[in-house]
């Protein structure tokens, strides 16, 4: 067994990387693997955390030193690289430099001599910086390094992966919010874990784009985060073609997009009532009630709401949206405060402290989970996934059985199309059993609840 060998066998999640492979780092809390493990041409082993790991503390994890890293003696037989992904041939033309596939990407070419690689390579790229033999253990020169000057355009800074992410990422710092950032900082995560930080951006092909997706699937993730990390790549490489660093984006075909819920669970009135009179005060029934009978978004809305934005004589609330607030016209909409949700509104508002500007002040992001199970095993109900989006779905499911979907679509915060894809696409029961009562002869259903929208909607 050669060295690489072993050292892969005394790692995780090992998975072949162009020539050579990825692992998760035995020196951090791992999830997808960062580091690349490959071969140089003297079967020395080279590895590199894209996480930032110290080559001396992933080594020591495993109990290896770094002359572990170099072949003895130069007696060890080098392992099977793995082979790279073959790609369709590309029409090729030349114009001086050699040859050149048709979208720009230089192919690879056979010279008889080092000279004369050096000769004709010079006449495109001007005059080279320096010849590096690489000679065995014999003596013999097995292969040649020759450096030359990159054109000004190429070696900016923006040319390569980890410099341009970064300017990116400052220039969008101050129109994104900071779980954006996030989000876009994952994907550059992602990208150079593949490419590597020092690629050229204009030598990434679609081909290798499509490659990166893979990646992203072999890693496990869901193909909504997939498509998430698709769409920020896309969006990033279109950024860099509006710059004019690239002619076109490597990235334009990536499947991207939002993926339609298809968690359909309803939670009945019922249900949510339970809920709420198991709920240890005013505050948490109210938090339950703008989720389910309001369909706020928890917390990034309902934690923005005071007491000014409640009308009690109109029965009306201002609703503040930070989701939506970058799009003219969207920065607050109007929600009809139902007869259900008043009397909690009115509950907190009796037994709040005074000076107290908030209807909610409840905060601790995932420590949230707890009480509310808590809550769930007293009310007795089946515990639901996606804790406050399944009650906003509910809300919504509910509304559109009795008010024009335009108008619920404006209470809830986004458009009719986005309703259709991923709130409106289950028809709960309660609908069913109304359509199974409907007598056409009568007013019935469509009498009183068009009257009732009008009402509402004006």
């Amino acid at each position: 067994m050669t060295s690489i060998e072993l050292l892969l066998s005394k790692l995780s999640h090992v998975k072949p990387r162009g020539k050579g492979w990825i692992v998760r780092c035995p020196a951090h809390d791992d999830r997808n693997p960062s580091l690349s493990i490959t071969e140089g041409q003297d079967g020395r082993i080279l590895i590199h955390c894209h996480a930032g790991c110290k080559t001396k503390a992933i080594l020591s994890e495993i109990g290896w030193n770094l002359s572990d890293l170099t072949p003895d003696n130069g007696t060890q037989t080098k392992s099977k690289r793995v082979k790279p992904p073959t790609r369709a041939k590309r029409k090729t033309t030349n114009n001086g430099r050699g040859a050149v596939s048709d979208n720009g990407t230089t192919l690879k070419r056979s010279f008889h001599s080092a000279h004369d690689a050096e000769a004709e390579l010079a006449r495109g790229l001007g005059p080279s910086k320096g010849v590096w033999p690489y000679q065995d253990a014999e003596g013999k020169v097995v292969f040649v390094a020759i450096r030359f000057a990159l054109d000004p355009d190429s070696s900016s800074p923006e040319s390569k992966p980890g410099q341009w992410l970064e300017k990116y990422l400052e220039q969008r710092e101050d129109d994104l919010k900071p779980a954006s950032i996030t989000k876009l900082v994952q994907t550059r995560t992602k990208l150079l874990v593949f490419f590597g930080s020092e690629t050229l951006i204009e030598s990434i092909t679609p081909s290798d784009g499509s490659d990166w997706r893979r990646f992203l699937k072999e890693l496990g993730l869901s193909e909504a985060t997939i498509k998430s990390h698709s769409g920020n790549a896309k969006t990033i490489m279109a950024k860099a073609v509006r710059q004019k660093i690239l002619d076109e984006s490597p990235f334009t075909d990536l499947k991207s997009g939002p993926t339609p819920c298809r968690y359909t669970r309803y939670i009945t009135p019922d249900e949510i009532q339970r809920v709420i009179d198991a709920c240890p005060d005013a505050q948490w029934r109210l938090l339950f009630g703008l989720a389910r009978y309001a369909g706020l978004r928890i917390p990034s809305e309902s934690h923005l709401l005071t007491w000014a934005d409640v009308d009690f004589d109109r029965g009306r609330l201002t609703v503040k949206s930070p989701k939506t607030e970058h799009h003219a016209g969207h920065e607050q909409r109007i929600v009809p405060i139902t007869s259900v949700l008043m009397p909690l509104i009115q509950d907190r508002f009796d037994t709040c402290v005074s000076g107290e500007e908030h209807l909610i002040t409840i905060n601790g992001n995932g420590a949230l989970i707890r009480p509310v199970r808590r809550i769930w095993k007293r009310a007795g109900v089946e515990p639901w996934k996606r804790l406050w989006q399944t009650q906003r779905q509910s809300c919504e499911k509910q509304w559109a059985m009795s008010f024009p979907q335009f108008a619920v679509s404006k209470w809830i915060g986004h458009s009719i199309t986005i309703s259709g894809r991923h709130y409106a696409n289950d028809v709960p029961d309660e609908l069913l059993d109304k359509a199974a009562d409907y007598d056409p002869g009568t007013a019935g259903i469509c009498g009183n609840t068009q009257s009732s929208a009008q009402r509402i909607a004006q």
